[in-house]
């Protein structure tokens, strides 16, 4: 999501499948994607770190909008 979502408030979940997200700059496609998105919240990051990890990135930063990514979700190595 791209905020906190409250207690029994509603949001977006992505259960499988590909998204744009908000993304941490210097992602580059094909890097391991977690949430901690650094100083913002709400964004991936690339991350390497096991049990954090959510997806890849199949673009870089700023693709197709500036601040965004697209991910593919949940994590699938080939």
């Amino acid at each position: 999501a791209q905020n906190a979502i409250a207690l029994n408030s509603y949001g977006w979940i992505v259960i499988r499948g590909e998204c744009v997200v908000k993304g941490a700059a210097g992602i580059t496609a094909g890097l391991l994607l977690d949430t901690n998105g650094g100083a913002v919240a709400g964004q991936l990051d690339d991350d390497t770190t096991v049990g954090q990890l959510v997806g890849r990135a199949l673009t870089a930063t700023g693709t197709p909008l500036a601040a965004t990514v697209v991910a593919r979700v949940p994590l699938l190595c080939p």
